[in-house]
């Protein structure tokens, strides 16, 4: 669990976005919201693995959330072009958030 992997997961999720966004070019904005549950999963799922170590459960389950959809909602603010930072900042400042708790 580093800030590098935060940052190419950050990239992952742009990734993502951007496939949807050139296969539905004209719909895109309203089928964000419908791969809204997955992409939360799969961010989920991720962070729950990595957070076995540093958090009690309770605490685990609460964190897991809010770093999937800090992730999510960083990528959907690039992709519906909601922000004019480019993809390196955006996921520099991701990663620099989510690292917090962990830098001593």
């Amino acid at each position: 669990f580093t800030k590098d992997k935060i940052k190419q997961l950050v990239f992952a999720v742009f990734a993502y976005h951007q496939r949807a966004k050139d296969r539905c070019q004209r719909s895109y904005n309203s089928i964000v919201p419908l791969f809204r549950t997955q992409m939360l999963q799969a961010l989920s799922h991720y962070f729950e693995g990595c957070l076995g170590q540093f958090y009690a459960k309770e605490d685990r389950s609460f964190y897991v959330q809010i770093y999937a959809v800090i992730l999510y909602e960083a990528g959907t603010l690039w992709a519906t072009e909601q922000t004019d930072l480019p993809q390196q900042k955006i996921a520099e400042k991701v990663a620099s958030l989510i690292m917090i708790p962990f830098e001593h």
